[in-house]
């Protein structure tokens, strides 16, 4: 079956044509962009510096919104910054020296005097330091010891320079006799830690995470120059690892770091300059003993001068040292430092 072919007529081509047209137009001519506006978003932040509370506004597609009004004083403190400054400034001078009375007096830690004078008290950052080779680490490790066996107290004992298998000959007499430590002496293995032992940004939270663990309130570190950019010793890498430290004695915490010295001579007389870093290190500390080599007996004869002191005075001094013997005489699983009989008190 055919069907018949329709033509259309010139007013519906006329028609169609137009469309195209128009449709091509507004291809070419798309209607103008019109950006959608988000208003800035208010961040509140505490300024302890500012007037309580202060509002910081983003900027976004150059729109802002202005902060806290001009008309509001600097000096006007928002009720809920009041809090904040009110815990800071506490209370008057006279009640807060009466509550400190009340609390009790830091105990010494090492090397009393017998009048209340002390190398080290209780929540000190203390320094100890020394030539190579004149004993140090013996030293700390005897502090340790008592800390941990006389005082009663949990002492985290960190060695950056010996293995455990150092250590365990080093501790072990002739015989084959092992030393007995107190349980509450830890001396972890440091080795598997790896490159994070000279990296005292991952390692200083570390050294956190293990006092707590083990409930110490007493850390002896051996050495810093091991942990300071791995012996760089620069002002930039003393002062951050100084102010935690400072930080950590302001909580209650009792720090006692080994250090060396610069390249001296053997009998040098010590003062405080003689401390690696001195400059910016010895500045931070509330304590600061030397071990120096006596020069009668090179071989074991040592002596310990205190060069600073700020809970006690000074009596350890270049006229009244401690002097000491390096000895197994009294435990033949342990080197001491052993004060000759006669100057014993």
């Amino acid at each position: 079956m055919m069907t018949e072919k329709l033509e259309p007529d010139e007013k519906t081509i006329a028609s169609l044509n137009a469309s195209l047209e128009k449709c091509w137009n507004d291809a070419e001519n798309p209607l103008p962009y019109i950006p959608l506006v988000v208003p800035p978003i208010e961040v509140p932040e505490f300024n302890l510096f500012g007037n309580g509370k202060e509002w910081h506004t983003e900027k976004k597609d150059e729109y802002t919104t202005p902060a806290t009004p001009a008309s509001t004083p600097r000096d006007t403190l928002q009720a809920d910054g009041a809090d904040e400054l009110d815990f800071i400034m506490g209370q008057s001078l006279n009640n807060m020296m009466m509550e400190e009375q009340r609390k009790p007096v830091p105990e010494i830690l090492w090397g009393g005097d017998g009048n209340g004078n002390a190398l080290w008290f209780e929540n000190e950052f203390a320094i100890l330091f020394g030539r190579t080779n004149t004993g140090k680490s013996l030293y700390a490790v005897q502090i340790a010891e008592h800390i941990s066996g006389r005082l009663g107290k949990t002492v985290l004992y960190l060695d950056l320079e010996l293995s455990m298998k150092q250590f365990q000959e080093r501790y072990t007499s002739k015989d084959g006799e092992l030393h007995v430590w107190p349980e509450n002496l830890h001396r972890p293995d440091l080795s598997m830690i790896g490159d994070g032992l000279y990296d005292s940004d991952k390692f200083l939270p570390l050294i956190r995470r293990m006092m707590v663990r083990v409930n110490a309130k007493v850390l002896i570190l051996d050495n810093l120059t091991f942990l300071v950019n791995n012996g760089g010793m620069k002002a930039e890498d003393v002062k951050p690892i100084c102010q935690e430290f400072c930080s950590w004695a302001k909580e209650g915490y009792s720090i006692l770091v080994v250090n060396h010295t610069p390249k001296i001579q053997p009998f040098t007389t010590l003062d405080i300059n003689h401390c690696l870093g001195s400059s910016m290190l010895t500045n931070f500390v509330q304590s600061v003993f030397a071990i120096g080599t006596d020069s009668n007996n090179p071989s074991t004869g040592r002596y310990v001068k205190q060069l600073k002191s700020r809970n006690g005075r000074i009596v350890w001094d270049g006229n009244h040292v401690i002097p000491y013997v390096i000895d197994k005489t009294l435990d033949p699983t342990m080197l001491r430092f052993i004060q000759p009989l006669y100057l014993l008190v």
